[in-house]
């Protein structure tokens, strides 16, 4: 957020798996809460080589939620 806050575009690794959250919890709680805050100026990443960026939500999402979203994947 700080990089985004100064105009610069920032990769956004946060974006799926708050989908996922939201698809598999039945409530986009959490993803909208994301999208009324996120940086306009990102590129949304939806894998990478090291998988689902999960340690990208720790700030996003309660711990209890972060293990939901694991053990459904």
């Amino acid at each position: 957020m700080k990089i985004a806050d100064k105009g610069f575009w920032v990769y956004d690794f946060a974006l799926p798996v708050l989908t996922l959250h939201a698809l598999y919890n039945h409530t986009g709680e959490y993803l909208k809460n994301w999208l009324l805050k996120c940086p306009m100026k990102q590129f949304t990443t939806l894998d990478t080589n090291d998988g689902i960026g999960i340690v990208d939500v720790k700030d996003l999402l309660p711990d209890e939620e972060i293990e939901k979203v694991k053990n459904q994947m």
